[in-house]
């Protein structure tokens, strides 16, 4: 198992290689849906999970996945081929970076839990 994070409750996010090794952990397993693949990146003390997902047409766009099960999908106010998000804090807000093709740079961003959304300066 490759761990990327582990919160104050004892939530895990990462890779596993194989189950029998870590059978005394409980697993469970997700794709964003209608995705080609999903990768998870970071997870807070409440339980909801960041990541990136992949379709047909796009790859690496950013979503959040709530305790319930319930996605929602980062979706910038701004130019971009991809928003995958990396981090998540306890009040629920996201950070992540995408390719502005306006400036040709990757910018990082903020996304509040209230759904408002701002760049983080370099």
């Amino acid at each position: 198992m490759h761990i990327l994070r582990v919160s104050k409750l004892a939530f895990v996010t990462g890779t596993l290689i194989s189950a029998a090794t870590f059978a005394f952990f409980s697993f469970f397993n997700f794709n964003y849906p209608n995705s080609t693949s999903t990768v998870v990146d970071a997870i807070n003390n409440k339980g909801q999970v960041v990541g990136s997902y992949g379709t047909t047409s796009s790859y690496g766009q950013g979503f959040l996945r709530n305790p319930d099960g319930t996605f929602v999908a980062i979706e910038l106010p701004y130019p971009s081929t991809d928003s995958p998000a990396s981090g998540i804090n306890s009040a629920g807000d996201i950070v992540g970076s995408f390719y502005n093709p306006v400036s040709n740079i990757v910018q990082g961003y903020l996304r509040t839990a209230a759904g408002a959304y701002s760049l983080i300066a370099d």
